[in-house]
């Protein structure tokens, strides 16, 4: 329990209520996570990456006060935030593949079929993720968090 005179009012119930507390800080990460939400509705692929980065700051944060929330509610709010954070890791994982496969293809033309098989290959998982991706991660910023 906070002993500091600011925090004595303070309900010790509510972590998000103390001045300064880990709980400000999370509220800060979500609005960053949401901006960068807004600005990835346009799907590309660097703007995805950058509300994947949000994502994983929001997690770090989540992680390292988790001991000061209910273990079963952030344990399923972070099932949530890492499933978000690995499907937009994939599609950004398969961006970076894409433009060195291009680069390859250009450098040696013999790459072109072999690279065009393997985005092919990829091409109806990463279509169906990236489509649906903002819809699965929207929960995780706009539903029941733990703090």
């Amino acid at each position: 329990m906070p002993t500091c005179s600011s925090c004595q009012d303070a309900d010790p119930t509510r972590v998000s209520s103390w001045p300064n507390s880990p709980g400000n800080g999370w509220f800060a990460r979500v609005e960053r996570a949401r901006e960068r939400f807004h600005a990835a509705s346009s799907l590309e692929p660097a703007q995805l990456h950058r509300l994947r980065i949000g994502l994983k700051d929001l997690r770090y944060a989540v992680e390292f006060f988790a001991p000061l929330l209910g273990h079963k509610t952030v344990r399923a709010y972070l099932e949530r935030l890492t499933q978000a954070q690995t499907t937009l890791g994939y599609l950004q994982d398969l961006e970076v593949a894409r433009g060195r496969l291009e680069i390859w293809a250009q450098e040696a033309p013999s790459l072109s079929l072999a690279a065009g098989f393997v985005l092919g290959w990829h091409g109806p998982r990463y279509s169906n993720l990236r489509s649906r991706v903002l819809e699965e991660t929207r929960p995780v910023l706009w539903g029941h968090v733990p703090w």
